[in-house]
């Protein structure tokens, strides 16, 4: 009989399965386990949006921990997103979310999505703890609707699972494990190994000047009034800014004393240092009024008179300035909250009595973004 035949040529070897999904991923806590930090940075009450911003860099006096419950090592890992907790119920008051490279520009091609346990940030490009200089950090900027959330001293987020006496929220940060000496290289899958992504948990707290005592209540929630930047104009030399002290409605107040029926006797508003010296005719209505200068620890300010009773019809105030240049309302006020450019205010006020039990504070853009999340 003719010989059997040769037997078949092997086939090719078995690709490598596809690297898992971050639902494979180490969850160690992010303060013994990574050199990442997401940290707080300020609020505020901005027109109709409530305005966090947070930091995301690095904590160069780290020092890891070897992990005890699985093989890997987080210590280095690449970030490629961040999420935070959420309430649901507070889903649709999430109206804009910007992240700023540490250099100040705007990351394009950020992708936001929503899970179980809240909202997630999805960066374009990963980055690398040997990728920032030193002390430097990208920015979160997070604006939720006002007319949902007003509230400036902690994110309306679930309960934290590690902090649940204080206000605080939890996140995640995801990303990938790095070789051994080489934060730049990220593991990649082989046959016999496959490499769980990183997805350490840490809790950020809310440490404000809102909820500390000052003697007065700082809440602009519990606060009737608020204000509001209506336009510029330039006549040769001089720029007038125009604002309007509106009367709103309010909620339940979160502060103590109860500014709920309070009056506004001055508006305390901070502006560029250089802004200060060019002030000329401030009106309050129709009245020109006596503007002080003045300057503390937060800056230099610019305090108005305005004796506005609870309940007041809304009042214009007007503010000129003589050779301040460049562009009117910023070269004014140039602070910077997120994509805004604002000028800090105080409302100081009583409730039927004298001094100020009501220290109101906020900040009025006069320049801002306008992308939304649909």
């Amino acid at each position: 009989p003719p010989p059997p035949p040769p037997p078949p040529p092997p086939g090719p070897p078995s690709t490598p399965k596809p690297k898992e999904s971050q639902c494979d991923c180490l969850s160690p806590l992010v303060s013994t386990s990574t050199k990442w930090r997401f940290n707080f940075v300020d609020s505020s009450n901005v027109n109709d949006r409530t305005v966090f911003i947070f930091s995301l860099g690095l904590d160069a006096a780290a020092k890891p921990l070897p992990l005890s419950h699985r093989v890997g090592s987080c210590a280095n890992q690449t970030v490629d997103g961040v999420t935070l907790s959420l309430n649901p119920t507070f889903k649709s008051a999430v109206r804009d979310i910007k992240v700023y490279n540490y250099e100040g520009s705007i990351l394009s091609g950020t992708k936001v999505s929503y899970t179980d346990f809240g909202v997630s940030v999805a960066l374009p490009d990963m980055l690398y703890t040997d990728s920032l200089p030193s002390g430097a950090f990208y920015t979160f900027e997070y604006q939720l609707d006002a007319a949902s959330w007003t509230e400036t001293t902690t994110f309306p987020c679930r309960s934290s699972e590690y902090e649940p006496a204080l206000p605080a929220c939890d996140y995640q940060l995801h990303g990938w494990q790095t070789a051994k000496g080489r934060p730049d290289v990220v593991l990649e899958d082989t046959r016999d190994n496959l490499y769980a992504g990183c997805c350490p948990n840490g809790v950020v707290q809310f440490c404000h000047q809102q909820i500390l005592p000052t003697g007065c209540n700082p809440r602009l929630s519990d606060t009737p009034f608020r204000l509001e930047f209506i336009g510029n104009g330039t006549s040769g030399t001089v720029t007038t800014l125009n604002f309007m002290l509106r009367s709103v409605a309010i909620g339940q107040q979160l502060g103590e004393p109860d500014c709920s029926g309070t009056d506004v006797k001055q508006v305390k508003l901070y502006v560029n240092q250089a802004a200060v010296d060019f002030m000329g005719t401030v009106t309050v209505g129709q009245k020109t009024v006596a503007a002080t200068r003045g300057s503390d620890a937060d800056g230099h300010y610019i305090t108005i008179p305005t004796n506005l009773a609870n309940g007041g019809a809304d009042t214009r105030i007007s503010m000129s300035f003589d050779g301040v240049g460049g562009d009117g309302a910023v070269a004014v006020c140039g602070d910077v909250v997120g994509s805004y450019r604002v000028c800090n205010y105080v409302l100081l006020g009583s409730q039927g009595g004298s001094g100020f039990q009501c220290c109101a504070e906020g900040d009025v853009p006069v320049a801002m973004g306008s992308s939304t999340i649909n």
